[in-house]
């Protein structure tokens, strides 16, 4: 095999092997009823794991930092989400008495806000570009996001770690190896 196709094999492998095995690793959580905190803390270990010669900081420090994050994101998350209902209450507007805004609530708070708390926050961790490219990436994510979700309140059914970290983990990838995507595509067309 040549050393070419070797290294668009590797470069291809660090980009979506984060995602597949976030994915593997809530699927085994399910399975064994391990706690939901649990996949915050997988999820930064992971990002950080694949993602070595990116960090800003000394490695101690940047597997702490993600997962501090990760944590941050989840719970300053929640806190929105209770401000919101909170303020939607004090104006007579209960979520539960209205299906379209306990659903568009969901909606924003979970496939919205937090992606873009923990793109803006992993920017803090990793040297990350940004360029157009993780601007297209950051609204496409959320955009599939949105879309999953919706699909998750139309067939009822949940699969919301399951997707959320699998395009979070494949966006970051994707933002992370911008340089040696664009390396790669420009070596096809030459």
């Amino acid at each position: 095999m040549s050393s070419s196709l070797s290294k668009k094999i590797l470069l291809v492998g660090r980009i979506i092997l984060p995602a597949i095995i976030c994915v593997f690793i809530i699927q085994f959580c399910l399975a064994k009823h391990i706690e939901d905190y649990y996949y915050l803390l997988t999820f930064g270990l992971i990002i950080t794991s694949f993602n070595f010669r990116k960090i800003k900081y000394n490695p101690l420090l940047s597997y702490l930092l993600s997962i501090f994050l990760s944590v941050s994101v989840y719970f300053l998350s929640l806190l929105i989400y209770f401000g919101i209902g909170f303020l939607l209450q004090s104006f007579n507007i209960t979520p539960e008495d209205n299906g379209f805004v306990e659903n568009l609530l969901f909606l924003f708070m979970v496939f919205v806000i937090p992606p873009l708390l923990m793109f803006f926050s992993y920017t803090i961790l990793f040297k990350i570009k940004k360029s157009n490219h993780f601007i297209y990436i950051k609204w496409l994510s959320v955009t599939v996001l949105i879309t999953l979700g919706l699909l998750q309140i139309i067939y009822k059914k949940s699969f919301m770690f399951e997707s959320w970290q699998f395009v979070m983990a494949l966006a970051l990838q994707l933002i992370l190896y911008q340089n040696e995507l664009k390396a790669l595509i420009k070596g096809k067309n030459e």
